[in-house]
């Protein structure tokens, strides 16, 4: 009987490991086909694993940050709420200070007025005009050329499901000109921009510009553009125009590049 009893639990033994193989052996198999990701993004891959960490690898460096399986968009782009001030008005924005006035400037409205130049062939040409810009509406403290109190904009919170923040920016190197990337109201990035040097001095010439943000993807984080100056007749160029931010799986091809970017917080 003894005998008998140590086969039949070895049998009962090896039938429970084949069942139990046969049911969770297909189930470890699709959870790992579903949770593992490859996306490249020009010359970065970005590797995802759910419960995991993912590794964004570029060149000599490596970032480490978390998985983002959950959030990542199903598309390449995404619109933020508002980001090109389409609406004419601030609404997804808080604006704190005059600085950027009421309302966002309208493109077609101000080179209708912009300032007319130089003669040629009795033929007077208007200057100034704004150029570069993909929509009709941008935030700008350029208040007929002076910048005449500082100013914030500060956008809803949004959830960071691409990898790089994509918009357009026309600005001088200032210290107290920037746009920062926020988490819980703490600033994470602080980028600053000098876009009229780079256009040979063209102050309304907009340029595309990013910021890398794959080390927030899935946390809730907002923008907020600092114009902390005041300017004089001797600086009266020290303004920022901005707008047409969006989320996106790529920088921009042809784009500015920050004059600093510093990474003040981590994900």
């Amino acid at each position: 009987m003894d005998k008998r009893a140590g086969v039949l639990a070895a049998v009962i033994v090896v039938v429970a490991v084949v069942l139990i193989v046969a049911f969770i052996g297909p189930n470890i198999s699709k959870q790992s086909s579903q949770s593992n990701t490859t996306i490249v993004l020009n010359s970065t891959t970005i590797t995802t694993t759910t419960n995991a960490v993912t590794t964004i690898r570029q060149g000599p460096s490596t970032t480490t940050i978390r998985s983002y399986q959950g959030c990542l968009s199903s598309t390449p782009t995404v619109p933020i709420n508002n980001g090109g001030f389409s609406t004419g008005n601030f609404i997804g924005w808080n604006v704190s200070g005059d600085g950027f006035g009421s309302a966002p400037l309208n493109i077609t409205f101000e080179n209708s007025n912009a300032v007319i130049g130089t003669q040629s062939n009795n033929n007077y040409t208007k200057t100034n005009l704004w150029t570069g810009y993909n929509g009709n509406f941008f935030a700008s403290t350029y208040q007929g050329g002076l910048t005449l109190t500082p100013g914030n904009l500060t956008s809803d919170t949004f959830e960071v499901t691409e990898p790089y923040l994509n918009f357009q920016i026309a600005s001088p190197q200032d210290n107290n000109i920037y746009v920062e990337i926020l988490k819980n109201g703490v600033p994470q990035t602080k980028s600053y921009y000098n876009t009229f040097s780079a256009n040979n001095n063209n102050y309304h010439a907009f340029m595309n510009a990013s910021i890398p943000i794959a080390t927030l993807m899935c946390s809730n984080v907002s923008i907020r553009v600092v114009a902390d100056v005041v300017s004089t007749p001797a600086t009266h160029y020290d303004f920022v125009a901005i707008g047409d931010f969006y989320l996106s799986r790529n920088p921009p091809s042809i784009r500015t590049n920050p004059v600093n970017q510093t990474i003040l917080g981590s994900g």
